[in-house]
């Protein structure tokens, strides 16, 4: 598939990324961004928006603390170093091409720049939503307090 697929949600339109048998949407507001007077409210739906958003690149990750890193594992690591902000509320799906006489379901797994909490395949049979935040009463990793 060579066009780039468009999604419609209940803020707008929505132009993601084709590669192959599969379309990724990155970037997707899921809430408003908890900095300002917003932040450590409850969160609101995001703004809708008029036209067609793109939909084709990763936001920054939810800040996380520094842990200390052997010299050239930083190599090794994927997304160490990855920007960070506040401004976080973010999901990436990943599709099949989606065929519109058939309808599809999908699942969730959460993310951070240090891997993955569920991977259990790589190519979406059924979709894929992953998050740019850790859904944990401190907002850090589940695992923060073993460290």
């Amino acid at each position: 598939m060579s066009s780039k697929p468009v999604a419609v949600t209940r803020q707008g339109r929505l132009r993601g990324l084709a590669a192959g048998d599969v379309h990724a949407f990155l970037g997707i507001p899921f809430a408003r961004p908890p900095v300002g007077h917003l932040r450590f409210k409850a969160p609101l739906p995001p703004e809708s928006w008029r036209g067609v958003r793109s939909a084709d690149s990763f936001r920054a990750a939810a800040p996380q603390p520094e842990l200390p890193v052997d010299p050239g594992l930083e190599i090794s690591v994927p997304g160490l170093g990855a920007p960070q902000s506040e401004d976080c509320l973010y999901l990436n799906v990943w599709t099949p091409a989606v065929d519109h006489a058939r309808s599809w379901s999908g699942y969730t797994e959460a993310t951070s720049p240090w891997g993955r909490v569920r991977r259990p395949t790589r190519r979406p049979s059924c979709g894929r939503t992953t998050l740019s935040w850790w859904p944990s009463t401190t907002g850090l990793a589940p695992w923060d307090s073993c460290i």
